[in-house]
């Protein structure tokens, strides 16, 4: 899994995009002496090759974008990794700097808040998906909703339904909605998951939920596409 910001009118992430690319063309040649005149030529280099070998082990590739930041992405994607895990799938975690090395992703899956000025910077974000033809396997809302730790009554400190409006709207699917736990901050400082091994708060639930219905339809698709790993490769 792939976490980063970014759509169109992204300068941070057009400048990276531009780095990228130069420095993967200076690398591709080696610094050996040339004779006069001779042109350089592209080195196959044992790094290179153990590079590729191993992402052929990656089955796929999922990017969790936002388009902005403060709505949670990273919180949200290193659980979804962890509950990938728990469900039995190889998963790692990379930023995005990294990834644009990588070959072309499966999809991304788009992380908002429910409050409208979120919705309106993740509806350019998936916008931006379809302009560089990404598909987007799905909306997580996040933050939506805290528990009363006393009487169980739903508070929506951020308004609720504005990720699933969003998914309507745009024709993709909804994956879901991860409740507000002050378990994710404990977590968090404590530099662990929340969706770990026997979490069993409100948001360890919900994370699990979405991973279902993540691998549901993974599993419905046909052979090839999708967003989970089949057993035994990486995700």
């Amino acid at each position: 899994m792939v976490e980063g910001d970014g759509y169109a009118g992204s300068a941070a992430a057009q400048r990276t995009a531009r780095a990228l690319d130069t420095l993967e063309r200076h690398l591709m040649y080696t610094a050996r002496p040339r004779a006069s005149g001779e042109l350089p030529t592209a080195s196959v280099n044992p790094m290179d090759e153990k590079l590729a070998e191993r992402r052929r082990l990656i089955a796929h590739t999922v990017m969790v974008l936002s388009g902005k930041g403060g709505v949670g992405k990273s919180t949200v994607a290193a659980n979804l990794a962890v509950a990938l895990a728990g469900a039995g799938k190889q998963t790692g975690l990379l930023p995005l700097s990294i990834a644009q090395l990588l070959p072309g992703a499966d999809g991304a899956v788009v992380v908002t808040t429910p409050q409208d000025v979120a919705v309106a910077d993740v509806r350019r974000c998936i916008q931006f998906c379809r302009r560089v033809e990404l598909p987007v396997l799905g909306v997580i809302e996040n933050m939506s909703g805290l528990l009363c730790p006393t009487c169980g009554t739903e508070i929506p400190l951020f308004k609720q339904g504005g990720g699933a409006s969003l998914a309507r709207e745009m024709g993709v699917p909804f994956l879901g909605r991860i409740p507000i736990d002050p378990a994710v901050v404990e977590a968090c400082d404590a530099g662990k998951p929340v969706a770990g091994p026997g979490a069993e708060g409100p948001a360890a639930r919900a994370f699990r939920r979405v991973v279902e219905g993540i691998l549901q339809r993974d599993a419905a698709q046909p052979a090839g596409s999708g967003v989970a790993s089949e057993e035994g490769g990486d995700s």
